[in-house]
């Protein structure tokens, strides 16, 4: 699947309550993609146990190993999946294929994880949860901005 298909895909399962549909089409799509165009794959294997829950690994900061943060990996081959995570040794884990947008929905989504880090043949790239709710949060207030606010009429004298 390309970008607009995965991205027309994750509008489709959006709950259907009237606004839900077009804020992911207007304000969460658009930054997905942004960030998506900046990645080499259209999809990335992420490994997860049997259950279907994602392989999270807690960093260490190189100077102060008191400073940690959670991650999930994201590899632009199966090949790297298997040998950096010790799939092919490990009976319990699996890596399966997930679109990049749909990868990058769940970070933002997602409250336990601080980052993703795609792991590419040329190297990594690391995306982080808090610039991708902020710049969906600058996407949505940009979009009510553009809008002519109407002030409801004052309950007070």
């Amino acid at each position: 699947m390309d970008l607009d298909q995965q991205l027309r895909c994750l509008i489709e399962q959006a709950p259907q309550d009237g606004t839900m549909p077009r804020v992911m089409e207007q304000a969460i799509a658009p930054v997905l993609k942004t960030f998506a165009g900046h990645l080499k794959a259209q999809e990335y294997y992420v490994c997860q146990s049997l259950g279907g829950d994602w392989l999270v690994t807690t960093l260490a900061h190189r100077t102060d190993p008191q400073r940690t943060k959670t991650v999930v990996y994201g590899f632009e081959t199966l090949a790297l999946a298997q040998q950096s995570q010790g799939v092919d040794t490990n009976p319990s884990l699996v890596a399966l294929a997930v679109p990049v947008t749909h990868l990058l929905f769940k970070l933002f989504s997602l409250a336990a994880v601080e980052s993703v880090i795609f792991s590419e043949t040329q190297g990594s790239i690391e995306i982080r949860r808090q610039e991708l709710q902020q710049a969906i949060q600058e996407k949505l207030l940009g979009d009510l901005g553009d809008r002519p606010q109407q002030t409801p009429p004052s309950q007070w004298a």
